[in-house]
């Protein structure tokens, strides 16, 4: 049976110092994790799915499965790594409250990279996170 967003736990996690969390036009992922292995674009109704979204530079929402465990502050390889989904699901622009060329790197390379209802928030399969 799936879980709703309101039948999920809700947490909000914080961004190690020094780094922060960017957004996008399309800021919401979400993501099945297994075995230390993340797999993007199910459905918001998919068991087993997480959502995602930064709230600010420091706070990230994450709406997981009862029994998920999330340390209260994500290291700065975590946090890259959100940014970079955040990115790909993003389709013409990213926000963030402070410039980065490494950011730029990162969405001049991979904005734009999910197709909705073909690689993300699909019902019953894997999505490719390229």
């Amino acid at each position: 049976m799936a879980l709703s967003i309101c039948q999920k736990v809700w947490h909000v996690l914080n961004a190690d110092g020094g780094s922060w969390f960017a957004t996008s036009d399309c800021p919401v992922f979400t993501a099945k994790i297994q075995d230390r292995q993340i797999f993007l674009g199910y459905g918001f109704e998919v068991p087993d799915v997480s959502i995602f979204l930064a709230i600010d530079p420091s706070h990230l929402f994450v709406a997981s499965p009862p029994g998920s465990t999330w340390v209260a502050t994500l290291s700065r390889a975590d946090v890259d790594l959100v940014n970079l989904f955040t990115i790909q699901y993003g389709h013409r622009e990213v926000y963030a409250d402070r410039e980065s060329t490494d950011l730029q790197r990162i969405v001049d390379e991979n904005i734009d990279h999910k197709t909705f209802g073909k690689d993300v928030y699909v019902s019953a399969r894997v999505a490719s996170t390229e």
